[in-house]
């Protein structure tokens, strides 16, 4: 590459900028109405302690038993050398992945059903076809065009297939739910951790492009010895399904920083529904009954909305996507100024591991001087999300939010009219027999199935 063009076009059909953008903004706003549901969920259905115990074991099982199936499967396949069989293994594999996410944004985009959340036995979060509102058409349009897609994306039609194969495994991971809890502190040590972790993968693209600009492409000690004859090392698959498994590199280079930035969204909304409790009150949620087969181990559902109103600041949110975007614009900049560089340092994922790298502190640097300045890093700091609240962690009483416990037996108690009366009476030490909801996990009301 030569030219800022010819990289500015490689950047933007075959890295994560673009699809990051478009996946960041989906899957945050679609994460915060996932969260708003599991909030209105309630308890799971009673089971003995054997049935749980059985069910928490053929759990573990399935999955032990899914991922022993793949990984020797494919020790198998490696093992015996047939090329032509692992290649199938592997497109298999990553289609049947690749379909799942594809299957899922469509289903979104073309409102073929509404999603709704269910808790079983163990308070695990599920999320299911709410019964009676699945229209059989669309489906099969959004099955069908993902499956276009997905072959599209195979037989490298266009980079806007594989582009958009990128922002639906974004939009799928990032829109669920990130486990039991989720917590901004949490997620930025990890990213830090992380960032440590990729330092030596950086020097040794640092030494590489290096090597490159003293030696030249053609006598660099990196490319020397490598051909493409018989005598090439070789891959544990072909051409064909490595480039395959490449299209997933977008997507593991900006999942870390999108779990941030989703995040941060819901931060936002939290702060906005704490100062403004009527917003959360206007948030009507529909409920709905599982499946008679399935109703002795799943709860009454709550159907995840369809519209749900981002008219609110968005200070956290706006800081971590635009730190986000400046530490990509920077490596692009790195990149213009080493120029010429062989096509090579590109295709090896040097870009995305680069962007990733400076990402990381960018954004939680930027999140920290917001906070500061807003006067709200403690509570950036102890924010804390329950999706998946235990009842035995709380003695019978359910956790609504950090530090806040309401007994379980109390329907309606009385409450401050707003947060200043709130902490006012807090702070005076005085008894006060209130419900107090955390920032995380306001109020909204639920409206029962009519059906």
């Amino acid at each position: 590459m030569n030219t800022v063009q010819d990289v500015a076009q490689y950047v933007a059909q075959h890295t994560a900028v673009l699809p990051g953008l478009l996946g960041y903004s989906m899957a945050a706003r679609q994460s915060l109405k996932t969260f708003v549901a599991t909030q209105a969920v309630g308890a799971p259905p009673k089971v003995s302690d054997a049935d749980l115990a059985k069910m928490t074991w053929a759990r573990r099982v399935g999955l032990l038993v899914g991922m022993l199936a793949v990984f020797s499967t494919e020790i198998y396949l490696l093992s015996t050398g047939d090329e032509h069989l692992l290649d199938c293994f592997f497109r298999y594999l990553f289609a049947f992945v690749y379909q799942l996410a594809l299957m899922g944004a469509l289903v979104d985009l073309t409102k073929s059903f509404k999603w709704a959340a269910f808790r079983s036995p163990g308070n695990f979060l599920h999320f299911r076809p709410a019964p009676g509102s699945v229209s059989f058409p669309r489906v099969f349009t959004a099955v069908t065009i993902a499956t276009g897609i997905n072959v599209a994306t195979y037989f490298d039609v266009h980079y806007g297939f594989s582009a958009f194969l990128s922002v639906a495994l974004l939009y799928r991971t990032l829109s669920a739910s990130p486990g039991r809890t989720f917590s901004l502190r949490v997620m930025m040590i990890c990213l830090l951790a992380w960032l440590a972790l990729t330092f030596l993968a950086s020097a040794l693209v640092i030494m590489y492009v290096a090597n490159y600009l003293m030696d030249g492409a053609a006598g660099s000690p990196i490319l020397e010895g490598v051909t493409d004859g018989p005598d090439a090392p070789q891959s544990f698959a072909s051409p064909v399904v490595l480039r395959y498994i490449s299209l997933m590199t977008p997507f593991i280079y900006s999942f870390a920083p999108g779990m941030l930035i989703a995040g941060c969204f819901r931060f936002d909304w939290a702060n906005h529904a704490a100062e403004a409790p009527e917003v959360a009150h206007a948030v009507t949620l529909e409920t709905c009954e599982p499946r008679k087969r399935l109703a002795k181990y799943l709860s009454h559902g709550v159907i995840v909305p369809s519209h749900m109103s981002s008219a609110f600041p968005k200070p956290y949110y706006t800081t971590a996507l635009w730190s986000w975007l400046l530490a990509q614009v920077a490596v692009f900049g790195l990149w213009i100024a080493a120029l010429p560089l062989p096509k090579e340092v590109l295709e090896a994922g040097s870009f995305d591991l680069m962007a990733l790298t400076l990402a990381i502190p960018f954004m939680v640097v930027g999140l920290a001087v917001t906070a500061s300045i807003r006067g709200e890093f403690r509570r950036l700091w102890t924010h804390r999300e329950v999706w998946s609240r235990a009842e035995s962690d709380t003695g019978g009483a359910i956790v609504l939010g950090e530090g806040d416990v309401v007994d379980a037996d109390v329907e309606e108690q009385a409450a401050p009219e707003s947060a200043d009366e709130k902490h006012a009476l807090l702070d005076a030490g005085e008894p006060v027999d209130v419900v107090v909801v955390d920032e995380a996990a306001p109020a909204y009301t639920v409206e029962a199935d009519q059906k």
